[in-house]
C-alpha cells in the first residue's frame, strides 16, 4: 500500500529520530496513545490511517498496536458511551447512522436542545 514505505521508513529506518519528525507527527499521541519515541510499527500504521503526514494513507488500521481499540483515531480512548435512549440496543434514527444515504426515508429527528449562553453555530444536514 501507499503507506507502508513511510510507515516502515518512520518506524524502522531512524525516520522518528529525523529532526522534522516531531513536527511531522505532532498529532501522534492524541491519535495512537503513545509518544514518538515509544511508536511501534503498528502505532504508525494506526497514524497513518487515521491522520496521514504527507497524504500517503493507509487503507486499514493495524490488527495490533499499543492502545487499541487499534480501528479508533483516539490513542485507545474508551468508546463514547450511548446516550441513555441508545444503551439497550435501540435501532431508532437517534441511535443508529444509516448505512446508505437515504435510509431514514422521511422519519423525523428527535427534538434536540443545546444550552449555553455563547455564541453557537450548528450545521445539520437532512434528506428533505
Amino acid at each position: 500500500s501507499g503507506c507502508k514505505d513511510a510507515v516502515d521508513w518512520i518506524a524502522n529506518q531512524g525516520g522518528k529520530y529525523d529532526p522534522k519528525a516531531a513536527e511531522w507527527f505532532v498529532d501522534i499521541k492524541t491519535v495512537t496513545g503513545v509518544e514518538l519515541m515509544n511508536a511501534t510499527v503498528d502505532d504508525f500504521q494506526r497514524m497513518y490511517f487515521c491522520s496521514p503526514p504527507g497524504g500517503n494513507a493507509c487503507g486499514a488500521p493495524p490488527c495490533s498496536c499499543s492502545k487499541p481499540p487499534c480501528q479508533t483515531c483516539f490513542g485507545g480512548a474508551p468508546p463514547k458511551k450511548p446516550r441513555p435512549e441508545c444503551e439497550h440496543g435501540e435501532t431508532t434514527i437517534a441511535c443508529v447512522p444509516p448505512k446508505r444515504p437515504m435510509e431514514y426515508r422521511g422519519m423525523a429527528w428527535p427534538t434536540m436542545t443545546y444550552s449555553g449562553r455563547g455564541e453557537m453555530h450548528i450545521f445539520v444536514i437532512g434528506d428533505w
